[in-house]
């Protein structure tokens, strides 16, 4: 599967989000080897940068939020000009941006659905393989 931000910010800031229920049992399933999870490398910026805005956390939260995710050992996959090439293509289509494209980009070259809580990423579920997280299980 593929996820994005909106899913893995879940696992580090719990007071206030929604769908915390099936964010974790994604992160327990990756953890017992049951769920292979993708992200492109992306991911990392946006989440750093949302750890970085929330008011919620020390600084040291935040580091060790960012420590704890790499220790996880989630495949980080690095963009390609496959996969940018996919994503502005996606972009033009949806009329969304590249940030937000390269998710759907990974999801259609790895044949793996996409696991968003990003409203924007849910309304293009008729057209890719995208699951809002309040629907999985």
């Amino acid at each position: 599967m593929i996820l994005d931000a909106s899913v893995i910010f879940k696992w580090y800031v719990k007071k206030d989000e929604a769908d915390m229920v099936q964010a974790d049992l994604i992160l327990e399933k990756f953890v017992a080897g049951t769920e292979n999870i993708k992200v492109p490398d992306l991911l990392i910026y946006e989440i750093s940068n949302a750890l970085f805005f929330c008011k919620q956390l020390s600084l040291q939260d935040k580091q060790l939020a960012i420590a704890k995710f790499f220790d996880l050992g989630i495949e980080i996959v690095p963009i390609n000009k496959n996969n940018i090439i996919e994503s502005i293509t996606i972009a033009e289509k949806q009329n969304i941006t590249i940030y937000d494209a390269i998710y759907l980009a990974l999801a259609k070259n790895f044949n793996e659905p996409l696991i968003t809580a990003n409203p924007k990423h849910q309304k293009l579920s008729k057209n890719y393989k995208v699951i809002q997280l309040k629907d999985y299980s």
